[in-house]
């Protein structure tokens, strides 16, 4: 597994990361498959990226690829 998801995967709700962090997670989740992420970890990538897009934190090159998997996983929990 990558280092910095492993970072996202432990995150508790008052973990924090730096914007240098925040952007190396996005890059390795953005090549990724969704089936690599846990399903156990579906809310908690979802509300990672969220916040990324929603702050504009994600690269336009990476950006389609992001919402791509932000929706596969919200898909994903809207049938578990």
């Amino acid at each position: 597994m990558h280092t910095h998801l492993n970072m996202l995967f432990a995150a508790t709700n008052d973990s924090y990361f730096s914007p240098s962090q925040c952007a190396l997670i996005v890059h390795e989740l953005a090549e990724l498959d969704m089936s690599s992420i846990p399903s156990e970890q579906t809310s908690n990538v979802l509300e990672f990226l969220n916040m990324q897009l929603l702050h504009q934190q994600v690269d336009v090159d990476i950006r389609k690829r992001i919402e791509d998997l932000a929706a596969g996983l919200a898909s994903r929990l809207s049938t578990m």
